[in-house]
């Protein structure tokens, strides 16, 4: 686990180009609530981060390593479960992007891999989400953490091609801001 000094001077000089938004346990349901935009560009992430979960077990992937220090990806490391929930959010990721788009992302390919071809990691429960955002938005609750950075950081970014406005956006918004 990365201490909330380590990450915000990681942060800082630019190193917390990654993350992995936690905006519901659920997959599918995370994945639906991704603006447009990061249902675009998290697909790819996820599976920089799933490749490079691979290298750091001294494995072969698809895609180069990338951000080997971030706390996201030393918690994917930390448990075949956190590995495991990961491919199933990029699933869900590319599923949505059929759906906004009617198109197949081409990391897709590097996402099934990654379901099929598991490392061996630790095999215990998923451990706590590693919070990748400013001290501001952190609450005891990965999921409320990251829904209140999402509306305090990226709301510039809100449109869901498809889809209705997330409800706890139309809740948490006007406390946030």
């Amino acid at each position: 686990m990365v201490c909330p000094q380590t990450l915000r001077r990681l942060c800082r000089h630019g190193a917390c180009k990654i993350n992995i938004f936690v905006l519901d346990e659920d997959p599918a349901l995370c994945a639906q609530y991704h603006v447009d935009k990061h249902v675009v560009k998290m697909i790819l992430e996820t599976a920089q981060l799933l490749c490079t979960t691979h290298y750091r077990c001294g494995l072969p992937a698809p895609y180069k390593k990338t951000h080997e220090n971030h706390p996201c990806t030393k918690w994917i490391s930390e448990s075949i479960n956190n590995y495991e929930w990961l491919c199933l959010l990029g699933t869900a990721l590319c599923d949505e992007y059929t759906f906004r788009y009617n198109k197949i992302h081409k990391s897709k390919t590097v996402i099934d891999w990654a379901r099929l071809c598991v490392p061996n990691l630790p095999k215990i429960p998923r451990t706590k989400w590693a919070l990748a955002i400013p001290e501001e938005c952190r609450t005891a609750d990965a999921v409320e953490s990251y829904r209140k950075y999402y509306v305090a950081h990226k709301s510039d970014l809100f449109k869901w091609t498809g889809r209705e406005r997330p409800s706890w956006i139309k809740e948490t918004d006007n406390a946030i801001r």
